[in-house]
């Protein structure tokens, strides 16, 4: 399930918000998340980045994976 787990409202548009999810969860394209927000894929250590200019299902974008250590 997908879960924001924090949520700030920007003053100028929408909101930013922290996430996390299985990667077999489809991740929430929302209008009004702002693109920078994150979200933690739990089960395969991948961090993922919203971007609100991507396409459709696009947006969620991988930006780092934790080490395997």
């Amino acid at each position: 399930m997908f879960r924001e787990i924090e949520r700030i409202n920007l003053p100028d548009y929408g909101y930013y918000v922290r996430a996390a999810c299985l990667s077999t969860d489809t991740k929430l394209e929302k209008s009004g998340y702002a693109t920078g927000s994150l979200c933690h894929e739990v089960d395969t250590k991948t961090v993922y980045g919203y971007n609100e200019a991507g396409a459709e299902g696009e947006k969620w974008v991988e930006q780092m994976k934790f080490s395997e250590e």
